[in-house]
């Protein structure tokens, strides 16, 4: 039987840990004690070297995650990586569509990335049946009282009916 050797589990922050060279059981004083230390060695204005500035961005980064884990409950489930960014951050799962932190929900490139594409597509249709009804309303109210204001209205809400309907048909 050849010899197989199981890797302990490591803390999903060793890195983090590793970058500021300390233990995993380290607290607050001695994360900002290591925090500072590092700081002032590896500073650009300090260390002029090009890989000076890559190893202090890599030291504040570090620090940033853990002292923000350290303010979380250890179980806190709303507090880890995104999966879209790779950043530690508050996540959120706004409509069931996956978790990820504000920054990314935010950020997105059309306007309808927090909603899932079915539900999109459900508000859209929402919104045509919607304008149709209400211009059926206002041409009730037409017929019935004569007044051109209810007239303005019904034509308004039927062009914005036929407007909302070639949207989906050209985005289909």
């Amino acid at each position: 039987m050849t010899g197989t050797r199981i890797k302990p589990k490591q803390s999903p922050f060793a890195r983090q840990y590793r970058a500021l060279g300390l233990s995993p059981d380290a607290d607050l004083a001695q994360l900002q004690q290591a925090f500072r230390e590092l700081v002032r060695k590896h500073h650009p204005d300090v260390n002029p070297h090009i890989r000076g500035h890559d190893r202090f961005v890599e030291i504040v980064e570090a620090y940033r995650v853990l002292r923000e884990r350290m303010e979380h409950a250890p179980d806190d489930e709303n507090w880890g990586q995104c999966p879209k960014c790779r950043h530690y951050r508050d996540l959120f799962d706004p409509l069931g569509n996956g978790r990820c932190c504000a920054a990314c929900l935010l950020s997105a490139p059309y306007r309808g990335r927090m909603l899932p594409g079915p539900v999109l597509k459900l508000a859209r249709h929402l919104g045509v049946i919607g304008a149709y009804s209400a211009a059926v309303l206002f041409t009730t109210q037409f017929v019935a009282t004569q007044t051109p204001l209810a007239a303005f209205a019904a034509i308004g809400l039927t062009v914005f009916g036929l407007g909302l309907l070639a949207y989906e048909v050209i985005t289909a």
